[in-house]
């Protein structure tokens, strides 16, 4: 079973927690030009959210950030920030529907859309656990994309950018946390439609789910330590694993940060490329605290369920992404995680 503990990590009496930990400085999209250039668009959706359009190096972009703990005083080269705190969130898309529960506390997950069209035209989907910390995924969220789009431009294979774009940002975490290397991480799952295919790349316990009529495929594999392989990895590599946590403390094998562990685990990204069907309906992105409510199988019959009684042409996403959180929430009477849930209408992103 998956762990629903709140935090990925529990606790340490380690003396170095004691420690101040340095202040992290985040820029939202550094390639850009300034906020002053007027063909810059921000449009603000909420105090968590706000949508980019006109990226002065993409073509017709447009992208959507969730930032549940922060709220940016300044979008680009911005370092001022204020914390706020965690609520439930929801946004309904052109053909997808993000919805965000809190657990009551700091909410640490975040998320990532964005289209582009032109050259390199794709879309891209992603969820960020963070754990002991949101900065991590807060970087995630502003900046992974990014990294993979260059790649692009500089005519590398969409795979290749995006191991690339993990190694990126994977040394600018460590970078960041320097020598002070206090606890913390983030899980990464990013589903990424390039060409007539689905790639899916993921570090974690989120999970990645095609759904069709009567039918779902997994897209990812769990990394956790009820996954034998991920145990043995670590284990090879000296590492102890105790109640299924590296060192009786970390809960996922992969991860984003988390550099006190990072030589005892495994960096690379898992990518699964799916050739996308006609039969694909809908693809969902939830971190853990989705999945430990609802799994798989379940989630089909509650859309089965919901097709019935409303009628397959009438369910809309936003409808059934609340739904199919409220009954996860529903699901787990103890110890509830934030659930952050992306659901992708296939035929409409298609379509687009």
């Amino acid at each position: 079973m998956i762990s629903s503990l709140d935090n990925k990590t529990q606790p340490s009496t380690n003396s170095f927690n004691k420690r101040p930990r340095p202040t992290a400085k985040l820029k939202l999209n550094v390639n850009i030009r300034p906020f002053e250039d007027k063909s810059i668009i921000v449009a603000q959706n909420s105090t968590s959210s706000y949508l980019i359009q006109n990226h002065p190096t993409i073509t017709d972009l447009s992208e959507s950030v969730s930032s549940s703990k922060y709220i940016f005083k300044k979008v680009f080269f911005g370092d001022n920030y204020e914390s706020k705190n965690s609520e439930n969130f929801s946004h309904l898309g052109n053909h997808f529907y993000i919805i965000q529960k809190s657990n009551g506390k700091e909410m640490q997950d975040t998320y990532k859309t964005k289209t582009v069209t032109g050259f390199h035209s794709l879309s891209f989907f992603a969820v960020y656990d963070g754990h002991s910390t949101q900065t991590i995924a807060e970087m995630l969220a502003n900046k992974l994309d990014d990294y993979i789009m260059e790649g692009l431009h500089e005519n590398k294979d969409i795979s290749t950018s995006i191991k690339e774009a993990f190694i990126k940002i994977e040394n600018e975490v460590a970078a960041m946390l320097g020598e002070w290397r206090p606890r913390g991480g983030s899980t990464a799952l990013c589903g990424v439609i390039y060409d007539g295919n689905l790639y899916v790349a993921n570090l974690g316990d989120s999970r990645a789910v095609m759904f069709q009529n009567e039918n779902y495929k997994a897209l990812s594999n769990l990394h956790d330590f009820t996954n034998e392989d991920e145990r043995l990895y670590v284990e090879n590599k000296g590492g102890i694993v105790l109640n299924n946590r590296l060192e009786g403390e970390l809960a996922v094998s992969r991860s984003i940060g988390d550099i006190r562990y990072k030589h005892l685990m495994n960096k690379e990204p898992e990518i699964m490329v799916h050739q996308i069907h006609e039969n694909d309906q809908y693809l969902i992105l939830g971190t853990d605290g989705f999945w430990n409510g609802l799994d798989p199988e379940q989630t089909l019959n509650m859309i089965k369920t919901l097709k019935e009684k409303i009628g397959e042409d009438k369910l809309g996403l936003k409808e059934m992404g609340d739904n199919l959180i409220e009954e996860a929430c529903l699901n787990i009477k103890t110890k509830k995680d934030n659930m952050t849930l992306i659901i992708i209408n296939m035929k409409g992103i298609m379509m687009k």
